[in-house]
């Protein structure tokens, strides 16, 4: 048998010092894009059903991540997630027969929700891809022979920045009696939720963006 899997089989008991918050809503879309980066993406979905250690985080990431990387570099960019108080130091590891302990990481919360779109969102290579492509789709679904881009690109960034903005401030003002009622969720099922919230905004505040739907789809949506 191996060190390291005589290590691994040791006893050890976890003890959790930090309280993970149950919402942490973000406000600046650079720090929304580290939950879906490459770099950082891996990290905070390998810590999704709890803290782990450093060596627990590795392995964890290189099974999610397309590109597998070194410990050090995954250590990198953890301490540049602990340093932006994304990512805590949950607690630490005590290995029975062992005197030194090691550091657990932990989520700040169990879900970020960003509270800001902004439309240079949706000016990005990537958003521009997603267009085009909805945009054929929805030329099927219209029989039409094709949708105005930019009609699109204005009716997704005044829906999306309008219902962050809802769900957002719902999370924010009332957040007390919020975290009571989504403290039993785990992970996915708080995501799941929220989901869900973000659909039923958009159906309730459709007035909002009643013009944009109807310049974008005028035999769906006529005016008057």
């Amino acid at each position: 048998m191996s060190t390291e899997l005589r290590r691994e089989l040791m006893p050890y008991k976890d003890f959790i010092t930090a309280e993970q918050e149950q919402i942490f809503i973000l406000k600046d879309e650079e720090t929304y894009r580290l939950l879906s980066d490459n770099k950082y993406g891996p990290i905070f979905e390998s810590l999704n059903a709890g803290p782990l250690t450093i060596k627990e985080l590795v392995k964890a990431y290189n099974t999610i991540a397309d590109t597998p990387r070194k410990q050090t570099s995954i250590y990198n960019y953890l301490m540049d997630l602990v340093n932006k108080k994304l990512i805590l130091k949950a607690g630490q590891r005590i290995i029975s027969g062992k005197t030194a302990t090691e550091v657990l990481y932990g989520r700040r919360a169990k879900l970020y929700y960003s509270s800001v779109m902004t439309e240079e969102y949706w000016n990005t290579g990537q958003s521009k891809a997603i267009i085009s492509k909805v945009n054929q789709l929805l030329t099927v679904y219209t029989l039409s022979e094709g949708l105005s881009e930019e009609n699109l690109t204005s009716l997704f960034h005044k829906i999306f920045a309008n219902f962050h903005s809802e769900v957002g401030t719902l999370f924010e003002e009332h957040s007390e009696r919020v975290d009571e009622i989504v403290s039993p969720l785990n992970f996915s099922q708080l995501s799941r939720i929220t989901a869900v919230l973000n659909m039923l905004m958009m159906v309730l505040t459709q007035e909002k963006y009643q013009e944009d739907l109807s310049k974008t789809f005028p035999s769906k949506f006529k005016k008057g």
